[in-house]
């Protein structure tokens, strides 16, 4: 029997036995398109009610206020589910603020919001076929009131969405726990160190004999203390899945890897001479958004790794310098510094003449080494709650595939 002639679902409750009914969600929820203000009464006043009219409102799930309106379209209430009607269609949120919707959106209400918000996050996929416009995919209020969806009883209901919930709660508390992690690594940074003006940072870790450190940094720059290249050409269509040489493309930078690259994740078969040595700063070379995105800098702790022609490769002598610890004081204390060297309007560039005019303060090896460890400590500890959180969005996943049909 195929998946859409299924009466019960896979996984399910001991004390249930009745089939599911063919609904439409228009039968059993209310339905509002969303109708945006003029933009004239857009505000940043908290007075007025927040206005919701996509994605970008939208934080793991949950209304995320950015902007306000003086002007009531249609408004939304808390414990409403809503839904983006144009591209990505068919995003599911949770409403957790009194607002206004946009046209980007529409509110579902139904008597049973948890179960409701659980069966349409598992129908996410399904309004792609629905999608209208060459261009710009959109879906209407008749589609949506008539989306069809297979549902319990009421007590039924309650069960999976008290199960589930219990679930979404696990990942919400990690979730908090991880921008808790991410909060403190930046306030550490910002104490390790010195901020414009400063000679030292205000915190010192201690040495080997548990003594604080006390010589003063050093100023230095980077064209002084290390050698310049580029990566060669390496595109999207040279990655292949099980590829002989490991490769890293300019946009990973900025999506796969962070201070510390110990797992690559692309593999080629082109062969290049532009290869890594351990202890490599790589720097992307262009953006098409931020120029704050050129000021990162990630370390290749591994020989021979292919890097593509928008990389800048800064090598320090490591028998002086930590580039680990450059590496995450680029991306706190030097960040506004390299933004401002960035060239260009649509694409921003960032060249290595550039790099080399960047100045900064270094403290001695032992004490760079001891903050590069401390930081990581810290990453290890971000990337084990990351992996529990992906972890659990996979049983909650799998759970779904079953509990619904």
């Amino acid at each position: 029997m195929i998946k859409n002639e299924l009466k019960t679902p896979t996984l399910r409750f001991s004390d249930f036995t009745s089939d599911w009914e063919n609904k439409k969600l228009g039968d059993v929820c209310e339905i509002k398109m969303g109708t945006s203000p003029d933009s004239k009464n857009y505000n940043t006043n908290t007075n007025y009610k927040p206005l919701f009219q996509g994605n970008a409102d939208i934080k793991n799930r949950k209304t995320y206020p950015r902007v306000y309106t003086s002007e009531i379209t249609q408004e939304c209430n808390i414990n409403d589910i809503l839904m983006c009607v144009r591209a990505p269609v068919g995003d599911i949120s949770l409403c957790m603020h009194n607002g206004v919707i946009g046209r980007g959106m529409c509110l579902i209400r139904p008597n049973n919001f948890l179960f409701f918000y659980q069966i349409l996050l598992h129908n996410e996929k399904k309004w792609l076929k629905y999608s209208q416009g060459s261009t710009f995919k959109s879906v209407n209020s008749r589609d949506i009131k008539a989306f069809k969806i297979k549902i319990p009883s009421m007590e039924e209901q309650r069960k999976i969405a008290g199960f589930l919930s219990a679930v979404d709660k696990r990942i919400d508390l990690l979730q908090q726990k991880h921008d808790t992690f991410i909060q403190y690594k930046n306030a550490l940074m910002q104490g390790l160190f010195p901020r414009k003006g400063q000679t030292n940072p205000s915190m010192r870790l201690n040495d080997k004999n548990n003594n604080p450190f006390t010589k003063n940094w050093q100023n230095k720059k980077l064209g002084d203390v290390a050698k310049f290249s580029k990566g060669q050409g390496l595109s999207k269509n040279d990655i292949i899945e099980n590829g002989k040489n490991d490769c890293i493309l300019y946009g990973e930078l900025y999506t796969k890897y962070y201070e510390n690259i110990n797992t690559v994740y692309s593999k080629t078969n082109i062969e290049s001479n532009s290869c890594s040595k351990v202890g490599d700063l790589l720097f992307p070379a262009s953006t098409t958004t931020n120029a704050t995105d050129l000021a990162t800098a990630s370390v290749v702790n591994k020989d021979n790794i292919l890097l593509s022609g928008d990389i800048n490769i800064v090598r320090l002598n490591l028998e002086e310098y930590s580039p680990l610890c450059l590496s995450y004081m680029i991306r706190s204390s030097l960040k506004k510094n390299i933004a401002r060297l960035g060239q260009g309007i649509t694409i921003v560039h960032l060249y290595n003449s550039h790099l080399k005019t960047i100045c900064f303060k270094s403290p001695e090896l032992e004490e760079q080494n001891k903050i590069a460890g401390f930081l990581s400590s810290v990453d290890k500890k971000i990337e084990n709650i990351s992996n529990q959180i992906n972890q659990s969005k996979q049983f909650k996943k799998s759970l779904m595939q079953k509990m619904f049909i």
